[in-house]
């Protein structure tokens, strides 16, 4: 559990001295009987408010300037979502993996299901969920399909440095305000992948080369084929840059490196950026595989139209095949389907319009020289908005300081000097002292142990015939500028 950005609890215990100011209790959603302190704290929470099937948090507070100088602060957590269905666990499952060690896994019985980040079980899951989503039958999904997806998405690669990672993972939060397919759509920014629907079933394939089984040849075509050899400059791009949620920085919203083309801004003329936004992936290298991807998609720019026969029906958005063409000089040249109509002509005959782009294997490859290094940005420490904060008014006045030495709460300093250290007080939080200057330019204040704004450094101040109070807040931001 997070308070802000600052991790106050962990593996079951608050950490430092956070369980003196915070209460907590976790619920999964198999809780039989409601929270007794909530139904004890709360009018609006009775012994029947149970949340079966539900899973929530219980916190709360306690009043304090020192741990909460901004006041309520936003409280998130890192949670494991819930389990689901994996027909590689499953002996009754044609697509059952011995390999794996678990073949316990049951569709009709949710207590065998597991916890998983494969975005292939996530998605076809989430489908199959009647409360939140379509709740879809699961055999609709095709299992081939799906079983080839989940592969993929376990692949593992290797990391610049040593280790490896999960080719996809997704890692996020579903928005119940959003439409299904909303959220259907974001989640497949996880995987750069397609959910076609055909034939009464769903096929769901993840990015990654699929080598071709189907050749096209002269005797499905019944027409012309219609070639585009460039995309126009509004379909072009040479970078790609965007946010994810960064594990790295608590699961906030951050850039992740750009990927970027030298050579294609050269052959275009300018940078031309996509803007591509990861909302379900929470690693920079996995960001920056998916950004690279969709760089090198958008550089297969021929683009075909195929006027075929009903063998065209075979086909689906997201499969490959082979063709060979004389008269463009293609031999077993790979294009991937992106969509089909159908037409009926006059005489009645039943044309299946074939729209495709071409594809390379390279397009997925991966090596560690291409993962681009993530440096975290340095955290802000931003002033703590007095209002939070008891303010004792300041009641002496002091005599003019030109000289360094300690100041003293509750005191005006005026200041005709420069180039000195004044040191700031021992204090209580809402002790405040004053000061007016005159000449201040290079001169030092040194806070005496304690921080200002956050930091312990001595902080040098070059401004002239000013005033302003300081204002001691607690140990977490020191003294501010009130």
């Amino acid at each position: 559990m997070y308070f802000n950005d600052e991790k106050v609890w962990e593996n079951g215990s608050f950490l430092s001295d956070w369980g003196d100011v915070a209460t907590l209790a976790t619920y999964d959603g198999t809780q039989t009987t409601a929270d007794s302190n909530l139904v004890a704290a709360s009018s609006g929470w009775n012994s029947t408010a149970i949340g079966h099937g539900t899973a929530y948090a219980y916190v709360r507070l306690e009043q304090s300037v020192e741990k909460f100088p901004r006041g309520l602060p936003n409280i998130s957590f890192v949670v494991r979502g819930k389990p689901v269905y994996d027909p590689q666990k499953d002996s009754t499952n044609a697509y059952y993996d011995a390999s794996l060690g678990v073949d316990t896994h049951r569709l009709n019985d949710d207590t065998t299901w597991e916890w998983s980040q494969n975005p292939a079980l996530i998605i076809a899951d989430y489908m199959a969920d009647a409360k939140y989503s379509i709740g879809e039958s699961y055999n609709l999904l095709n299992g081939a399909y799906l079983d080839a997806a989940q592969t993929l998405c376990d692949a593992q690669i290797d990391l610049d440095g040593g280790g490896t990672q999960s080719r996809y993972s997704i890692d996020a939060v579903i928005d119940t305000a959003n439409t299904p397919r909303d959220n259907l759509e974001s989640m497949l920014t996880s995987i750069n992948g397609r959910l076609v629907p055909s034939g009464g079933q769903y096929y769901l394939s993840a990015a990654g080369y699929q080598v071709p089984t189907v050749d096209i040849d002269e005797s499905m075509l019944v027409g012309a084929i219609s070639v585009q050899t460039k995309n126009s400059i509004r379909n072009l791009f040479n970078a790609v840059k965007g946010v994810y949620l960064s594990s790295e920085e608590n699961y906030i919203a951050t850039d992740y490196p750009s990927v970027i083309s030298s050579s294609y801004a050269v052959e275009d003329g300018e940078p031309l950026y996509l803007e591509l936004p990861l909302p379900f992936t929470t690693n920079n290298v996995r960001a920056q595989r998916l950004a690279r991807m969709s760089l090198l998609e958008s550089r297969q720019q021929v683009s075909i139209t195929l006027p075929m026969n009903l063998s065209g029906l075979l086909l689906k958005a997201g499969d490959t095949f082979k063709l060979s063409n004389e008269r463009f000089g293609w031999t077993d040249k790979v294009f991937q389907v992106l969509d089909y109509d159908l037409n009926i002509t006059s005489d009645g005959q039943l044309i299946v319009n074939v729209s495709a782009i071409e594809t390379d294997s390279t397009i997925y490859d991966w090596t560690t020289a291409d993962q681009t290094a993530f440096t975290p940005a340095t955290p802000i420490n931003l002033p703590v908005p007095t209002s939070q904060i008891p303010y004792n008014d300041i009641v002496h006045n002091a005599d003019v300081l030109s000289s360094s030495q300690a100041l003293l709460v509750g005191y005006h300093y005026h200041i005709d000097t420069s180039g000195q250290t004044f040191t700031l007080p021992s204090a209580n939080v809402g002790e405040s002292i004053g000061i007016s200057v005159e000449d201040f330019a290079d001169t030092e204040l040194d806070p005496n142990g304690a921080k200002i704004l956050g930091e312990t450094d001595v902080r040098v101040v070059n401004k002239e015939d000013i005033g302003f109070d300081m204002l001691y807040t607690g140990t977490a931001y020191g003294w501010i500028i009130k």
